[in-house]
């Protein structure tokens, strides 16, 4: 188990599976029964390895058994992580307020069993909860306070982890001081640490930094770096990259490989179940077709993609900006 919750901090989710399989198999031989905590414990860091290969109803559905078997056996340690990745998949798939309620749990009661590395963990996630819901101050409070629990352990990986999220403060703050500074923070973390994945995050935080700037070449080799990275590891956050890339060219006059990354993005969103950045891609699609004059594709996305947005209360400044830019264009 301490493997796998190893692997799963390198963001190496197929090890972290691998090793769960051995400690079900070392159970099972063991005869433990099936409400056993170190049973429920697994199941939640299995939660957290189906998460990270971005198969969200899935982990969803991991972590409420988890929470199920560590009610059953009475383990609050085990609770506190089922509750943690309950949380962490809800944040996923854009229902934030069932997100923040789960980490809340999961914040108590790892307080109440002494669990440093599951409270801090839940105090990063509850940040990013509160700053898709746009509760700005709460959010960066949040986001400071596991990053000063992640340095006194000395854990630079999850301390990048906050530091970036303090870069996406900033930014929706329209604060790009704040976000350049913050990006460098997470980067000697991620450095210092061997964290691959985080340091691809942060050239996708540069892209959209260099992109606020109107720094248009440079944000596009930038998204173009962490996209090569996120494919060649083949991570749940290529999406993001690919999204992020598509904006950018769109920004920059649209064409036929904006539209079809845009279009890419949106599929793997809604096969996720990702509304909001569904939403958004839909939105851009739009102004993707205002930008070629066609005003029947405009209409046919623009009513939904609004509409999925509006259902999960997220607010972003991407939603802002690809509003203004379709609206420019539908002009």
């Amino acid at each position: 188990l301490e493997a796998a919750s190893d692997a799963e901090e390198l963001s190496d989710h197929r090890a972290s599976a691998v090793l769960l399989d051995e400690q079900e198999r070392a159970a099972d031989a063991a005869g433990l029964p099936a409400n056993h905590a170190s049973r429920a414990l697994a199941c939640a860091l299995r939660a957290a390895a189906v998460r990270g290969q971005a198969r969200f109803e899935e982990a969803a559905q991991l972590a409420r058994q988890a929470r199920g078997m560590a009610t059953a056996c009475g383990d609050a340690a085990a609770l506190a992580r089922a509750h943690l990745e309950l949380g962490r998949s809800c944040v996923n798939t854009g229902e934030h307020a069932q997100a923040a309620e789960s980490l809340e749990q999961a914040r108590s009661l790892a307080t109440l069993v002494g669990d440093a590395d599951c409270g801090a963990r839940a105090t990063r996630m509850l940040g990013v909860a509160r700053l898709q819901l746009g509760q700005l101050d709460e959010a960066d409070a949040l986001l400071a306070e596991a990053l000063e629990r992640w340095e006194r352990l000395a854990r630079p990986i999850r301390a990048g982890w906050c530091a970036l999220g303090r870069s996406q403060v900033c930014k929706q703050r329209g604060d790009l001081a704040g976000v350049e500074r913050w990006l460098q923070e997470a980067r000697a973390r991620f450095l210092l640490g061997g964290g691959q994945a985080g340091i691809a995050s942060v050239d996708n935080g540069l892209g959209e930094l260099y992109r606020l700037q109107g720094r248009l070449l440079e944000a596009e080799v930038s998204y173009r770096a962490a996209l090569a990275w996120s494919r060649s590891t083949a991570s749940s956050d290529e999406v993001i990259c690919e999204a992020n890339l598509g904006l950018l060219l769109l920004e920059a006059g649209g064409g036929r490989e904006a539209a079809a990354l845009l279009a890419a993005a949106e599929r793997t969103f809604l096969w996720q179940r990702r509304r909001e950045l569904a939403g958004i891609m839909g939105l851009a699609l739009a102004a993707c077709a205002a930008q070629d004059g066609t005003r029947p594709g405009w209409q046919t996305a623009w009513t939904p993609a609004s509409e999925a947005i509006a259902s999960t209360a997220f607010t972003s400044y991407e939603v802002a900006r690809v509003a203004e830019i379709g609206a420019e264009r539908a002009m």
